[in-house]
Order: C-alpha cells, then structure tokens, then sequence
C-alpha cells in the first residue's frame, strides 16, 4: 500500500474515531422549563434529553397494535440511574447510558405479559424493562 494511500486511511479512521455520537444540544429534562424544551427543539438538531438518578417525569403509557390501552392519568416515572434520550431531527430515538455511545432503542427494551385474574375477571399486567442487556432481570431473559 502507498504511503499517501495510507495516510488517507488512516485520517478517515481518525475522522470516524473523532467523530462519536451525534452533537446537539442536551436538556436536563425534569428539570426544563416548556421554553427550554422548545428552544432546543427549534435547533433542527439532534436532542440530547439527560436523566440523573432521582429525576421525576408523568409518563403517560399506551399500548396500540392487537390490543390498544392508554394511562387515565400520567404515572410517575422515576430515574434509576443517568442515562439520555436521544431524539435525531427525523423523530428516530436511540438511548445513552453513558453520554457518548448510543443504542438503538429496540434494542434496549424487553417486555412481558402476566395473565391473572382478581376475584371478578381476568387481568393483564406488561412489564416493561429499559436498560442494557446485561441488567435484564431473569424472569425478562
């Protein structure tokens, strides 16, 4: 190989290395004001929306596809630990569990359905488990 075929590889490399995950602007989410929440989206970039461990959120939660069900009311939605929510201009999401690196959000997410019942019907429950693969509770594998 050439040298000058060399040293391009190698700057492409570097390019790549230097690179990392998506700049844009981050917000502290539980914590942001309707303004500020606007004003980064109004960039046009990509959003970082940053969690700390205690951070409260309302979450509303729905189930749409075969069986549809929607929060009455927003549930409490508390931060284990920091992580980020990263939202690129075309509305695809990926998570950061560590401020650089990101994964796809399809892949950090396992669910399970438990079927019961009370003592007047049957009853559903789905559990959601966000987080990297090597913390997924057993019972989620």
């Amino acid at each position: 190989m050439t040298r000058t075929k060399l040293s391009i590889l190698l700057l492409a490399a570097l390019g790549c290395v230097a690179c990392g995950a998506p700049q844009g602007p981050h917000v502290r989410f539980a914590s942001a004001s309707p303004s500020e929440i606007e004003a980064a989206q109004a960039t046009g970039e990509t959003i970082w929306y940053d969690f700390e461990a205690g951070d409260e959120v309302p979450l509303e939660m729905g189930l749409l596809g075969v069986a549809e069900a929607v929060t009455d009311q927003p549930i409490r939605m508390v931060a284990q630990r920091a992580f980020s929510i990263v939202v690129f201009p075309d509305g695809r999401t990926a998570f950061s569990f560590d401020g650089s690196s990101l994964v796809s959000a399809q892949r950090v997410a396992r669910w399970s359905v438990a079927l019961g019942h009370d003592a007047q019907r049957g009853r559903a429950a789905i559990v959601l488990f966000i987080g990297q693969a090597q913390d997924v509770p057993p019972e989620l594998r």
